[in-house]
């Protein structure tokens, strides 16, 4: 979901598929395509937006790297290995052609490099393609197993559309709303039924991902990414980054939320 889009009626983002088999365009649109050096964009018309979505998202991907601290792999998104980018030209053809949600918007598949948009090619919003981009370049680098739990892969793909954006993360969450740890763990997309369920699981894991870095820092949260690429479960690899502050998974739910509680006392 776009970041800048919780509580509103149609949300934007369906959270990141992996595993999945790369599929051509289907038959029976007119495809365009707009190649740049790293990105292949699929769009029925207007080269120039075509081209201005490629100049945005190249830039963009540069800067998530920097961010993250992301090492970028030889032949990385070159020649056949480029970022898809399929841009249907409505809404209804964008649900039609991947079974998404009706709250849904577009969608990042990261195993296979592509990303699914709709609208105008040169009008796709900010928030939506940098909250997408972010999802695949956060999995490449952390990997695309199970064990990377889907709460913090759609919050650090929040954190990174609010970085880049401008955004004040904290200003954009419902100040109301705390989950536990474990319930937001246990869900998974298809528990994310309505637009109210999935503004509040994405505006949690966002505010999650952001307590995590101020806790411990870039070099913490980093050293979390990669127990969890290295195969670790989440609580292994919470207590190997943050050892003096979370003994365990109970620990950082007690701690985040004694934090927004604070934050609460301070104001909306």
């Amino acid at each position: 979901m776009s970041f800048r889009s919780f509580g509103s009626a149609v949300l934007i983002v369906i959270g990141v598929v992996t595993g999945a088999r790369a599929v051509p365009p289907p038959q029976g649109m007119e495809w365009k395509v707009f190649k740049s050096r790293h990105l292949i964009v699929y769009h029925t018309g207007d080269e120039a937006g075509a081209e201005k979505l490629a100049r945005a998202a190249e830039s963009a991907v540069e800067k998530m790297r920097a961010a993250l601290g992301c090492v970028r792999a030889s032949g990385f998104w070159t020649w056949e290995n480029r970022l898809r980018v399929y841009v249907y030209p409505s809404r209804a053809d964008f649900l039609q052609a991947t079974g998404a949600p009706a709250w849904a918007g577009a969608r990042a598949r990261a195993a296979v490099r592509e990303l699914v948009l709709h609208g105008k090619v040169g009008g796709v919003e900010e928030a939506t393609l940098l909250h997408e981009l972010a999802h695949v370049v956060f999995r490449e680098w952390v990997g695309f197993e199970d064990n990377v739990p889907l709460w913090l892969d759609e919050g650090v793909a929040a954190w990174l559309e609010a970085r880049l954006a401008g955004a004040d993360l904290a200003g954009r969450l419902p100040c109301k709303v705390r989950w536990p740890v474990e319930k937001l763990a246990a869900l998974a997309n298809g528990d994310l039924a309505t637009s109210g369920d999935a503004a509040s699981f994405y505006a949690q894991a966002a505010d999650l991902v952001a307590f995590l870095l101020r806790e411990g820092g870039s070099a913490a949260f980093l050293k979390f990414c990669r127990q969890l690429r290295a195969g670790k479960t989440t609580a292994d690899a919470l207590r190997f980054a943050y050892p003096e502050k979370f003994r365990s998974i109970a620990d950082m739910d007690a701690a985040w939320r004694k934090r927004r509680e604070a934050s609460l006392e301070d104001g909306p």
